[in-house]
């Protein structure tokens, strides 16, 4: 996050609700230094696109109820866990008045510590418009053994913009994006 306030970067973290309410106190410091804040469920089911309309309702209204509490702002963009999507599960986001995002860019920095691989596979990826998937911690559950830490993210972040902004690429916040893709 330092990096990206230092860089004028704007972003907009998708927060899982039970993350949140382990530790709120990153989610108030994320919305204090003007990023913005998405839903992503509350527990990053691989089911969520399979579960009830009441179960992803209760994920989608927990989660966007504890941001709210929280940061005093209802988010209006839900990412689905694993980019999975079903029309229960549209219909559920558009009902609690939120647009669902999906990425366009996708390092897998989830799978890679390697900060070259994460910088290439998003310099080499990005195209005017395209939405970049980056992980700001380590996933918990039943996978994070397999994961590798952020430390790789980290380290290309500055590279990325660099390299970016070389290329005369500029970094709007996902509203502005959207209101343009209308």
């Amino acid at each position: 996050m330092q990096i990206l306030k230092a860089n004028n970067i704007p972003a907009t973290f998708f927060e899982v609700g039970r993350s949140i309410k382990a530790d709120p106190q990153t989610t108030q410091y994320v919305a204090q230094n003007g990023f913005e804040i998405g839903n992503h469920s509350w527990d990053h089911s691989f089911k969520i696109p399979v579960m009830s309309n009441n179960k992803i309702n209760q994920e989608l209204v927990q989660t966007s109820n504890l941001i709210f509490q929280i940061t005093g702002k209802m988010p209006t963009f839900f990412r689905p866990p694993h980019g999975l999507r079903s029309p229960q599960l549209i219909s559920a986001a558009k009902k609690d008045h939120m647009k669902m995002i999906n990425w366009s860019v996708d390092p897998q920095d989830y799978f890679t510590g390697n900060a070259k691989t994460i910088t290439s596979r998003v310099v080499e990826d990005v195209k005017p418009g395209r939405i970049i998937l980056l992980h700001d911690g380590l996933q918990d559950g039943s996978m994070a053994s397999k994961l590798k830490d952020r430390q790789g993210t980290i380290a290309a972040l500055p590279q990325i913009i660099t390299q970016l902004k070389q290329k005369g690429y500029t970094f709007v916040s996902l509203e502005t994006l959207m209101k343009n893709s209308d």
